[in-house]
């Protein structure tokens, strides 16, 4: 497992090719190798992911409690204020039994456990 704290941005490619931009203060815990069935990463602060496509292996960004599952698409996850915003593609986000599915330019917050309804209109 691969651990990567940032004082600053850092642009960190993953090892299916995946790119994940992190916020400074940030911290993104991840496998050496995708080997499994699922290909997960582990969040504390914020980042920008792009999400190289593979079906038979969802993309799992888990943020502290906040659990987003992808195929392929960019979305930005904050661990700090419980947050997705989804840019492109679809994913779905899930907090303590609560799911929600983004489609492109909408986000949805989870505050003290419970979910809000995606809004759109983000640009």
């Amino acid at each position: 497992m691969s651990t990567l704290r940032s004082r600053k941005s850092a642009d960190i490619i993953l090892p299916d090719g995946s790119i994940a931009y992190l916020h400074p203060g940030s911290r993104l815990r991840f496998p050496t190798d995708f080997s499994g069935q699922q290909r997960i990463v582990i969040l504390e602060g914020e980042a920008y992911f792009k999400v190289k496509h593979d079906s038979s292996r969802p993309f799992v960004v888990m943020a502290d409690g906040m659990q987003t599952t992808v195929l392929g698409t960019e979305f930005h996850v904050s661990s700090h204020s419980h947050e997705v915003v989804l840019v492109t593609g679809s994913v779905r986000v899930s907090n303590e039994g609560q799911q929600v599915m983004l489609r492109p330019h909408q986000q949805c917050s989870f505050a003290n456990g419970r979910g809000q309804p995606p809004h759109r209109g983000i640009t």
